[in-house]
């Protein structure tokens, strides 16, 4: 396999029922990858500001950001295949789920928060 700073080369050589291979393939498998979403308040409006920290289980220090005006998010350059926690605060809103934990297998979007009622 040969490696990039973002990606892993990996070459197949399927071979046929008599061990024999006039083909390769190539495939590119990405060994960093992203996480977006939306953050929103009871009625689905975008809550602009809420704070966001992701972190792994080994105990790398967290990467952190905060939603836009529209309430959009957007986490770059994770590691795949490791496990995360991500976690969403607002001084305003509750959210009654602002916990969750996932595998990161490649690139991920809806990763989405919606506040309880006021």
């Amino acid at each position: 396999m040969e490696k990039s700073d973002s990606e892993t080369v990996q070459t197949f050589a399927p071979q046929d029922s008599y061990g024999k291979s006039d083909t390769s393939i190539k495939t590119e498998l990405d060994s960093v990858a992203s996480i977006s979403g939306h953050i929103s308040d009871a009625y689905g409006r975008g809550i602009r500001g809420a704070l966001l920290v992701v972190f792994d289980t080994h105990g790398s220090p967290p990467m952190i950001t905060m939603s836009n005006m529209f309430g959009f998010f957007r986490f770059d350059g994770l590691a795949t295949g490791e496990e995360y926690i991500i976690t969403v605060l607002h001084g305003k809103y509750l959210f009654f789920n602002n916990s969750r934990s996932f595998t990161l297998n490649g690139a991920m979007t809806g990763m989405n928060f919606q506040a309880e009622e006021p």
